[in-house]
């Protein structure tokens, strides 16, 4: 271990122990390559886990938060778990998530809306004429009745 005298400014003269060079430079080297290996291999895994989450359908927050549940100590997961639902009730209760519940947001995203389905319902009307399906006569028509000929 190599001593070194450094001056400060506005301080008396100090001795101050460093590492060996020779150790610290194959650290360092050492360092480095590895870091750059985990660089290259959490590349590898983002890129795999933003496919899944393109292709696959793969909620991403929801993956990691698995992938930190699958790393914890088996009580302290199982205490997570335990606890979890009673602070999203809290949450809920408190306004935290706001107004809208996330089954309220996914019902609304499967119904179409009234646009969508006055389009769907034009275009089956419009095909079942081009295949010979007239409307009744006004007289004997009900909304959305048809007869075929």
């Amino acid at each position: 271990m190599r001593q070194w005298k450094i001056r400060r400014p506005n301080m008396t003269e100090q001795t101050t122990k460093i590492v060996n060079k020779k150790q610290f430079l194959a650290l360092l080297k050492d360092a480095s390559n590895k870091k750059t290996k985990v660089a290259s291999i959490n590349g590898e895994i983002g890129e795999r886990i933003k496919s899944a989450v393109d292709d696959g359908h793969l909620h991403r927050q929801l993956f990691g938060l698995m992938l930190k549940l699958s790393r914890m100590d088996e009580l302290k997961r199982n205490d997570f778990l335990a606890q979890f639902p009673i602070y999203v009730e809290m949450c809920r209760e408190g306004g935290v998530f706001g107004d809208e519940h996330a089954g309220d947001l996914l019902s609304q995203q499967q119904e179409p809306s009234q646009e969508e389905a006055d389009a769907e319902a034009a275009a089956a009307n419009a095909a079942a004429i081009e295949r010979g399906i007239t409307p009744l006569p006004e007289e004997d028509e009900k909304p959305g009745t048809y007869t075929l000929q």
